[in-house]
């Protein structure tokens, strides 16, 4: 296989019913991905009672098929969360399985980058800086090889938009961001 020299990183997709544009920006996303032999996407699902409970199963189902289909199954590592809720636990024990996913997939420390997005970015987006990249890369070098995607994230029941990212509106999520990456290091 391959290595992965980028890492893009979606959490919890579908988590909340938000119409068409969300499932816009991350085919593109997706797209974009596929142009990159070495680009890789990693997904952290929502668990199955959330789904089976949701009218956006119709909606993952749909991306996953299309995600599957331009980067193929051994460009994409999924992993279900099994709790039926969100807790530390659950997200240590998630992205252990993810981090040894990518770990076998292969990749260079020293060089790989990450993207990370989802839903919500002032929420589980950033447990990935705090649980996943310290079990793949030293902690001196997750801000320089991470960048938080706001654009393609979601907040308070809708898409963020480049203007909200690039104004006043959002800065108490930019901060929350910053800070996540400074506790990272300690």
């Amino acid at each position: 296989m391959m290595p992965i020299k980028e890492l893009d990183v979606l959490i919890h997709p579908f988590y909340q019913e938000l119409g068409p544009q969300r499932m816009r920006k991350w085919k593109k996303r997706v797209d974009e991905i596929s142009r990159r032999q070495h680009h890789f996407l990693a997904i952290r699902v929502p668990s199955e009672w959330h789904f089976d409970r949701s009218a956006v199963k119709s909606e993952w189902e749909e991306f996953l098929s299309y995600a599957e289909r331009k980067l193929g199954k051994k460009r994409m590592i999924v992993v279900q969360d099994k709790s039926a809720g969100f807790s530390g636990a659950s997200d240590k024990s998630t992205y252990g399985k993810m981090a040894r996913r990518i770990v076998r997939a292969g990749y260079d420390k020293r060089r790989v980058r990450f993207h990370l997005y989802g839903e919500y970015a002032d929420a589980c987006v950033p447990t990935v800086v705090e649980t996943l990249l310290p079990a793949l890369i030293s902690k001196s070098r997750i801000r320089q090889a991470s960048r938080v995607l706001l654009e393609l994230s979601t907040t308070e029941g809708r898409m963020l938009t480049r203007r909200d990212v690039r104004g006043n509106l959002y800065e108490d999520i930019r901060e929350y961001v910053r800070n996540t990456y400074r506790d990272a290091r300690k």
